[in-house]
Parts: C-alpha cells; structure tokens; sequence
C-alpha cells in the first residue's frame, strides 16, 4: 500500500479494503480506549498488529462486511455522542498519536483544534484551560479546580470520619484518656492535618478558579486590550486581595464588591490569615496585619471548625463571583455543584 501512493498510482481494490479496515479498527479502538473499555495496551496495539495484508481475499471482504455492520454504527454512536463534528480519519490520527506514547495529555484548546470539539454536555462546564486525558482508565479531563475542590471534599469526609472516632471518649476523664492515648492520638493527629489541608485547598481553589476566569477573558475577550496597562498586568498576575476584589469588575465592566463586603472581609480576615500562616510559616511577627496574632499562633489555631467555616466561606464566593461573570446564561460546573452540596451538609 505504501508503494503504491508513493508511485502515485491508485491502490487496488485488495489495497482500500485494508486500508478501510485498518481505519476503522483503529477508530473503534481509541473509542472503546475513550469509553475506558480496554483492559490493557494489548488490546489497543493489537489493532496494528494484525497482518491484514497476508489475509486471503475473502477474509478481507468478510471483514469489510464487518467494518460496515458492526464497527461503523459503533464509531458513529461514541463520535455522536461526544464531537460536534467528526471524521473516521480524525479518529484514525488520534489512535496513532495515543499509540505512539501509550496515552495522551493535551490542553483542552488544543486537542479541539488538532482533533474535533466536544460537545459542550461532554465539557459539563470544564474550564478552557483542562487538560485532555486519554489513557486505560478512559477519557478524563484536569484541571485545578476539580483537583482542589475534591481535596476540600476529602477533608470534610475526613473531619467527620475522626469527629466518630473521637466521639466515644469525649466522655471520657483525663485519666482515662491518658490510658487511651495510643488509640486517641491518631485520630488527633489525622484531624488536624486534614484541617490544615482543607485550608490549603480552599485558599487553591478560589485563587485557581480567578486565575482559570482571567486567563479565558485575556484569551477570548477583547475587551482585554482596552484595559489600562496596569489592569494587565493584574489579569496576569497580582496578589490575592486584588484578585479577589477586582476581577469581577475587570472581566464584566461591573463592580461586585468592596473589601467590606461580608463575604470579603469574612475571606481575608478568617481563611487567608490561616492559609498564609502554613504557606509562610514563621516565628517573625507582625501583629498588625493577622488581627493581633503572630503568624505561629494561627497555625495552632486551626481546626475541622475552621476548616468548615473555610468550605462554606469559598463556596459562597464562587457563586457570587460565577454569576456575576456567567449571569444565567451558563450552568454551574459539575465540580462547583458537587462541592456545594457537600459544604450544605449540616453546614459542612
């Protein structure tokens, strides 16, 4: 076959039968890879392994009949499903880049434009900025929202599981609980570096979902170049108080809030102090800036209750913020709905 087109002569018929069989084997292989449908690489390289050359003619026209009554229908339901628009021979290209690494990462944008978009209830609100995967455990998407939002998800579980475990010796007396110490200390100890955790998380999550609005409005929104130089700079970078204070209004042209705003102030005075505290840890203070504590002391001051306070204070400004950017006009992401739900149980 490959002589054939570089002696620039049409293939035969023996030639487009393999071709058109090798085409949709390797369609429906990165399919069935997509769905999470194979077990291992095996299956997926045994696609190209397959000598459809040296195969009697006849197998090659049963195989042709097979192409059309099984695996066209297959790749036609998985593409419908999932592209706005799509091509076997998109499908065929995208199989060979898989198997060239066993696997394939690429950014959402770019995947889009190499191979075929997604249809926006495939997307269920991921960010522009998600990374595309394709491996054994199917198609899955990243990005850092998710990532953070499951983490602030896996602490509350984690608080609650420990508050169990520690309920039956809260009636305990000291001397009793000093018997005990080797059964109470781990959980102790597990509860409060999940506390700590969740308060990383929530601090990331918030921080990466102004970051991911700001770099979509740089990227799609020309209003972008119209804005003074300084408020550029600011959508690429700028600390977190500003961030939080002035991306709603640079990405709608309408101010959301001050820094008195309840859940303004309630953010920078209650999570931030704590979140910089663990990320900037250190014996030297300044009283003034963290409500006259040094920053030690907020570092043993966190606990599950504040943790909590933590998830729903992050929740309530996500929603502010996306419908103040989105309006209605946009549903929620699936990450966002998962976490609410989560922080809206018995106040999480």
């Amino acid at each position: 076959m490959v002589a054939a087109i570089r002696l620039g002569r049409e293939m035969s018929g023996r030639e487009k039968e393999v071709a058109l069989i090798r085409r949709a084997n390797k369609a429906a292989a990165v399919g069935r890879l997509m769905l999470g449908e194979l077990l291992d690489w095996a299956d997926y390289i045994s696609v190209v392994a397959e000598d459809l050359d040296s195969l009697p003619r006849r197998h090659l026209k049963s195989g042709k009949i097979d192409v059309r009554n099984r695996l066209g229908p297959e790749i036609e339901n998985f593409c419908r499903n999932n592209f706005l628009r799509y091509d076997d021979r998109v499908l065929e290209r995208l199989y060979d880049d898989v198997l060239n690494t066993l696997g394939l990462e690429l950014p959402l944008a770019e995947f889009q434009e190499r191979y075929a978009e997604f249809k926006p209830k495939v997307l269920r609100g991921h960010p522009l900025h998600a990374t595309v995967c394709i491996s054994l455990w199917g198609l899955q998407f990243k990005f850092p929202e998710d990532f953070f939002s499951k983490d602030i998800i896996e602490s509350l579980n984690a608080l609650s599981e420990c508050d169990k475990l520690l309920k039956p010796y809260q009636s305990s007396n000291h001397r009793r609980a000093t018997l005990e110490r080797d059964q109470i200390a781990p959980i102790i100890r597990k509860r409060e570096y999940v506390a700590r955790a969740g308060i990383l998380a929530c601090f990331n999550l918030l921080e990466s979902f102004l970051n991911g609005l700001a770099w979509e409005f740089q990227r799609a929104d020309h209003r972008y170049q119209s804005l003074s130089n300084n408020k550029q700079k600011l959508v690429h970078d700028g600390s977190f108080r500003d961030k939080l204070l002035q991306y709603p209004e640079i990405l709608t042209g309408i101010s959301l809030w001050t820094e008195d705003d309840k859940l303004v102030r309630g953010y920078l005075e209650r999570v931030k102090p704590f979140r910089d505290s663990l990320v900037h840890a250190s014996p030297f203070s300044q009283p003034e800036r963290y409500g006259g504590l040094d920053k030690l002391r907020h570092v043993y001051l966190i606990d599950g209750e504040k943790t909590r306070d933590a998830a729903t204070l992050t929740v309530a400004i996500i929603g502010e913020i996306w419908t103040h950017v989105r309006g209605g006009a946009v549903d929620e992401p699936i990450w966002f709905q998962e976490l609410r739900s989560k922080t809206l149980e018995r106040g999480a």
